[in-house]
């Protein structure tokens, strides 16, 4: 099913059940809390706030939408019993026919419902999200959209946004996001960067905006093709940019040069589960304009507990990491997974093994290639009857089949994002952001793979047979039986 917009998403989830409705929680730490702790369920339901402190009814904000693989399934349109892996599996067989679609320029949508005269980014239920946070950050599950002045590439990527007063944001960009390529395009010729944002669009474009893409590749084009249709969008009536016409909050404006206007930004509780982002002296987002639907709904997607927060990422950094390995002409590729609950900074290979040395080739070509979260600490090699996205079985392998004096290799000096938490304020505020990555193999050794211990673990005939006849008695129907790997 292809969702028009976030209200559409949240209806159909409705229909399962899996959506809990909070009414009255405080604007200040609650929602932000309410919202962590159920991050202790297994699979967390949606959760859709309403009547919330200070605010009138019908000003919404919705949280844990990705928090459940069945939803991350749902947003793009693939079957809901599918396994972690199994969704990294289709995902990365549609990398192979990527086919762009542009957006479709419509004149009006529910967007531009509410065009507000008085800026004021308080008139939306903002959240405090974490106790320490440096303020209430607006821009979560947000998507900024900027024009390459010196071309027709529109980039759409999710920063986050603070809100530092009535008419002022933060929009912090990596250096090396494509963002700051942009925006420093226009400080060079003395010109401040328009700027569009929308807060809560529906979930397959937002999840569009936050994959890697190349320079030049526009996110909404990519959009399009993942949703297997355009993108509708209006033209932002002061910057010319698209809008996600069904969006449920969007400004306008500008970021000027730094020597213009600039502020603190962070700390805010990061996706490694640390406050390592306080920056200095960033950019600000002049608003000059507010959109926004009768009855609005801002998308939350503050960083929780790393392995509910990580998981909606996890499916396509493996897919890409996949992919981009069985490109390389590397044999016996079976399956590549990022940890969540190492807030993916633990990449899992699982590989059949072909030739001496095949391990260690494909955990250091792993550990060299960039990825979204950009933070990578582990990797880790395995057989194939290991199933990478399963942690108690990765850390049996490299319990048993490594040895810490001959099975780890490092790689010192490889580039990696500010939020570390690892890294040292010394190397962070001088901009040397690089840290040093642990290959580990912790497959049986080849040289004498026929005399390791066999396992002692059922075959699969034989369990399939046991279920089979008993499977129903306890509780594990033979039909929901797949193969590790699809």
């Amino acid at each position: 099913m292809i969702f028009q917009d976030l209200r559409q998403f949240i209806e159909k989830v409705k229909e399962s059940g899996d959506i809990r409705e909070v009414s009255g929680a405080d604007w200040d730490l609650e929602i932000g809390a309410i919202t962590d702790i159920s991050s202790e369920i297994a699979e967390p339901p949606l959760l859709l706030f309403d009547n919330i402190k200070d605010y009138q009814s019908g000003f919404r904000v919705v949280s844990n939408v990705f928090a459940s693989m069945k939803r991350i399934a749902m947003s793009l349109s693939l079957p809901l019993d599918l396994s972690s892996v199994q969704i990294a599996t289709k995902w990365k067989e549609r990398l192979g026919k990527i086919d762009l679609i542009p957006p479709k320029t419509v004149s009006n949508g529910p967007i531009m419902e509410n065009q507000v005269q008085d800026i004021d980014l308080f008139r939306f239920p903002v959240p405090r999200w974490h106790e320490h946070d440096a303020g209430r950050y607006i821009g979560t599950g947000s998507s900024v959209i900027c024009k390459d002045p010196d071309s027709d590439w529109v980039n759409m990527s999710p920063y986050r946004n603070q809100v530092f007063d009535k008419r002022t944001l933060g929009c912090h960009g990596a250096p090396k996001s494509h963002l700051a390529m942009i925006r420093e395009k226009y400080w060079k010729q003395g010109k401040s960067c328009p700027i569009a944002i929308a807060f809560g669009q529906d979930p397959t474009t937002f999840l569009a905006s936050t994959h890697t893409l190349p320079v030049g590749m526009s996110e909404l084009d990519y959009a399009g093709w993942v949703h297997g249709e355009p993108v509708e969008v209006v033209t932002g009536p002061l910057t010319g940019l698209p809008i996600p016409a069904n969006a449920e909050i969007a400004i306008e404006g500008e970021i000027p040069p730094l020597d213009i206007e600039k502020h603190d930004e962070g700390p805010f509780g990061e996706y490694t589960g640390y406050y390592a982002g306080h920056h200095k002296d960033d950019p600000v987002v002049r608003v000059k304009a507010i959109y926004h639907r009768d009855e609005p709904i801002l998308f939350g997607f503050p960083p929780t507990t790393p392995e509910i927060y990580n998981r909606y990422s996890a499916p396509f950094n493996s897919a890409h990491l996949w992919r981009t390995l069985e490109r390389s002409g590397l044999p016996g590729i079976k399956g590549v997974w990022t940890l969540e609950c190492s807030a993916n900074m633990i990449i899992v290979a699982s590989i059949k093994q072909m030739y001496p040395g095949h391990s260690r080739q494909v955990g250091h070509l792993v550990s060299a290639i960039p990825y979204a979260a950009n933070v990578t600490r582990y990797v880790i090699v395995v057989d194939d009857d290991i199933d990478p996205s399963n942690v108690n079985q990765v850390v049996w392998a490299l319990a048993t089949r490594s040895d810490p004096e001959t099975t780890i290799d490092l790689f010192r000096g490889r580039s990696c994002s500010p939020v570390d938490p690892r890294m040292t304020s010394k190397k962070r505020d001088a901009g040397e952001h690089t840290n040093t990555v642990a290959i580990i193999d912790a497959c049986r050794p080849f040289e004498w793979i026929d005399k390791f211990p066999p396992t002692n673990t059922l075959n699969p005939e034989l369990r399939e047979r046991t279920l089979g006849r008993w499977g129903e008695l306890l509780g594990i129907p033979k039909k929901e039986l797949k193969p590790l790997f699809e």
